[in-house]
């Protein structure tokens, strides 16, 4: 396990069977030099796991400002993703939309509303509306 920037890394040689990348969707200093580095760092048939923030989702209109923060380099799409996927050598064998785990607060802070405060640690699962997770296989 390693937690280093892509840019960065210097693999070495070495080739691995699973790379994964979780919320680091919009943070490539070039995507698809990132995903051809990716590639070429996996065992054939090797496997990218990820999650990304789909840009053209329609909950965009309600909640406009999400992940608009200045760290925020690129806006995938799930059109965009497939492009990048099938430049860089990578076939999508799964995407769907995701299920995270958040506390209430974390949820009425989004949707600016009150809660008492009792309530704001707990944990629920919820539908990432926007949110989808990926697998793609080395071609």
């Amino acid at each position: 396990m390693r937690a280093d920037t892509l840019e960065t890394f210097d693999p070495k040689g070495r080739l691995y069977d699973i790379i994964t990348l979780w919320g680091t969707d919009s943070h490539f200093e070039n995507a698809l030099e990132g995903f051809r580095k990716i590639n070429s760092m996996l065992k054939p048939s090797g496997i990218l796991a990820m999650n990304y923030q789909n840009f053209d989702h329609p909950i965009r209109l309600v909640f406009p400002g999400i992940k608009q923060g200045f760290s925020a380099s690129y806006n995938l799409s799930a059109k965009s993703m497939k492009m990048l996927m099938d430049k860089s050598g990578f076939a999508i064998r799964c995407s769907r939309t995701e299920w995270q785990q958040a506390t209430l607060g974390h949820i009425a802070h989004i949707i600016k509303i009150r809660i008492p405060q009792r309530m704001k640690a707990i944990q629920v699962k919820v539908f990432a509306i926007s949110f989808n997770v990926v697998l793609a296989q080395r071609k």
